[in-house]
């Protein structure tokens, strides 16, 4: 672990980060969300979801701020700035969308919550997305 290894760090940090955020995404879209729909029901699954979720939001923000920072120092500069881009998704999914999909919910404004869950699924694939290329272009520096 001599000056190459330092020197690599916050790439092999970035990387991390980034690859831990698809994991964690795919996991929850693919397994948990679906799985708890299909076998606890929608009654009961929604309220267990809407708990996960600013949990949710918060680990993708720190993850996202770290990965930013790390590839940042990495002088991944654009991978960073898609990276930012992405930690202000989580950032604005946790502090405007979903308390706006709660209202929505909460007042039975069925056709403005449609609208804000498709918006929230949009959002959370362009994130999918922009970590993908964002590992792409910093795996490519190595």
């Amino acid at each position: 672990m001599g000056e190459g290894f330092m020197a690599d760090l916050p790439g092999v940090l970035a990387l991390l980060f980034i690859g831990a955020g698809i994991g964690v995404m795919i996991f929850f879209g693919a397994l948990v969300a679906p799985t708890a729909f299909r076998t606890l029901g929608e009654e009961t699954a929604g309220p267990f979801i809407r708990t996960i979720f600013p949990i949710y939001h918060v680990i993708f923000i720190a993850l996202g701020a770290l990965a930013t920072i790390s590839a940042w120092l990495a002088g991944a500069r654009i991978g960073a700035v898609l990276l930012a881009l992405v930690t202000a998704g989580f950032v604005y999914g946790r502090f405007a969308l979903s308390p706006a999909m709660d209202k929505a919910r909460a007042s039975k404004d069925k056709q403005r919550f449609a609208a804000l869950h498709q918006r929230s699924m949009l959002i959370n694939l362009a994130q999918l997305a922009g970590f993908i290329v964002a590992l792409a272009l910093i795996a490519t520096r190595f």
